[in-house]
């Protein structure tokens, strides 16, 4: 009986890895392409706020809808070309070079409280806000290849930090005075860490060649890694990781400084055209050569891919976390899922829908699929938001679009 079991298992894996087709099943021996994509979103505004022929804006309403951990906005940016040669045995050689850039804004729920419900005269509320921002050039070259029943797949990563925008203050004060009138007092503190000196760009002195000099220093190392097989007949199973290894390196800082003070006679006329303006004052800024070590988010994660009739139609998921600023003080941990529905007529036109959480905002999407063998289009757009049932409301939105050249 322990004979039969074992030669079972045996013959049932052979038949898994003959029949069970790869996650990413490649569509040309050798192509070249470029790919983008991109997205806007918050946790709080919907579409319908906007979309109206006079826009009113309810403080009330506002308030209650923003969360506990404050008003949040949310961006990113990627594009990239490549190059893939996908041979015989599950052979592939890839190169990849691009550019991504992430950034998030967040502003404390007090303020909207305070809009909304106002104070006791003379009583003083304090509202916060934070902001990062980051941005990558990288440059990989992924080798992969069948071991058995196994595929294994290697990424490494040289990746160059451009800019990492940090808000050290930002911090506002609120006075509701006896007569009725709002004083209000401002303090931003904004810091850029960057690849090259910010000065001549504020002072219209900009260098091509001082920015091509800074550009060859401060490259940090990425690698990834991926193992996939069979787990069952028409079922395919991939554990991925994506690792920092040497952080790049910023070498500049520019420090910016504003404080803002604004008197209005209430609450209403803060809304109201006419009323005087704030008023700014920004100090000089300060630039220095101020070291700053940046690296990409951990991730490390697992997907499967269950093609139940082929490869025409599949449904895939992936579950896994990242860590952004990893190695670090400031080490923030999310997690990431997704999943996804594929659909193909003759592998020519398919149709793909997909829903998930990565970079820490919600997105669903759905993309059309023009495969013609020479050339192939994969474009689609998004709703994305900081809240799951707001995404479907219009909160954010988002596109992409890949475009494959090959035979």
């Amino acid at each position: 009986m322990k004979k039969i079991f074992t030669f079972t298992a045996i013959l049932f894996c052979n038949v898994a890895a003959v029949f069970a087709w790869p996650i990413n099943i490649p569509h040309r021996i050798v192509e070249f392409g470029v790919s983008a994509s991109g997205g806007f979103s918050n946790n709080t505004l919907k579409a319908e706020d906007f979309l109206k022929k006079e826009a009113v804006i309810d403080t009330a309403q506002i308030a209650e809808f923003v969360p506990d951990n404050g008003f949040q906005i949310n961006m990113n940016v990627l594009a990239s070309s490549f190059f893939n040669l996908n041979l015989y045995d599950g052979f592939h050689l890839g190169f990849e070079a691009g550019v991504e850039a992430s950034g998030d804004f967040n502003l404390s729920k007090d303020i909207f409280d305070f809009l909304a419900k106002g104070v006791n005269v003379g009583q003083t509320i304090s509202v916060d806000a934070k902001s990062d921002s980051d941005a990558f050039y990288y440059m990989n070259a992924a080798v992969g290849w069948n071991t058995g029943s196994f595929h294994f797949e290697l990424v490494p990563t040289l990746v160059l930090p451009l800019v990492h925008a940090h808000a050290k203050k930002a911090k506002g004060y609120f006075v509701n005075e006896a007569d009725g009138s709002i004083v209000s007092n401002v303090t931003l503190e904004m810091e850029l860490n960057t690849i090259t000196s910010m000065q001549p760009f504020f002072d219209d002195n900009f260098s091509s060649k001082k920015l091509t000099d800074d550009m060859k220093q401060g490259w940090g190392f990425d690698i990834g890694f991926s193992i996939e097989r069979p787990i069952f007949d028409m079922l395919q199973g991939m554990l991925y990781a994506r690792i920092p290894v040497v952080p790049g390196t910023l070498s500049y800082s520019t420090l910016m400084k504003s404080t803002m003070t604004y008197q209005v006679e209430g609450i209403k006329s803060m809304f109201e055209s006419g009323t005087s303006s704030p008023e700014w004052k920004n100090e000089d800024k300060v630039y220095s050569e101020e070291k700053f070590k940046l690296s990409r988010p951990l991730r490390v994660g697992g997907q499967v891919a269950w093609r139940p009739f082929g490869r025409w139609i599949s449904f895939d998921g992936m579950l896994g976390f990242g860590i952004k600023y990893p190695y670090t003080s400031e080490a923030r941990f999310y997690a990431e899922y997704n999943a996804s529905a594929y659909m193909s007529i003759a592998h020519v036109i398919g149709v793909k829908a997909s829903t998930g959480y990565s970079d820490e905002v919600f997105k669903h999407s759905v993309g059309l699929i023009l495969n013609f063998r020479v050339f192939e289009l994969n474009a689609g757009v998004s709703v994305q938001g900081g809240d799951f049932a707001n995404c479907f409301k219009g909160s954010g939105a988002g596109a992409f679009a890949t475009i494959c050249v090959g035979w």
